[in-house]
């Protein structure tokens, strides 16, 4: 039978909080530095956002999701953005 914990709302409030920013912390420190969005991608690489979406759609990169945001892998990016003949 589950134990009947009483707790102050103050102390559970904290309690929360504390896990909260803990879970959050985690989340901010993992750091993604291969992945980069279409303007990064664009910016680093100097072509546009149509090479990039024509790419993907080719099936040289694929690309990966972060929430709302669609990243693609630099390493992959490179070597696709190497293989296209110049224009």
């Amino acid at each position: 039978m589950p134990e009947l914990v009483v707790i102050s709302t103050d102390d559970l409030r904290n309690l929360i909080r504390e896990e909260v920013n803990a879970a959050l912390s985690v989340h901010r420190s993992s750091p993604t530095p291969d992945l980069l969005t279409v303007k990064e991608a664009c910016k680093k690489f100097k072509t546009s956002r149509t090479t990039i979406h024509r790419l993907r759609e080719a099936g040289k990169i694929t690309n990966k999701g972060r929430g709302r945001k669609i990243l693609f892998s630099n390493s992959e990016l490179s070597r696709a953005l190497s293989l296209e003949p110049a224009a």
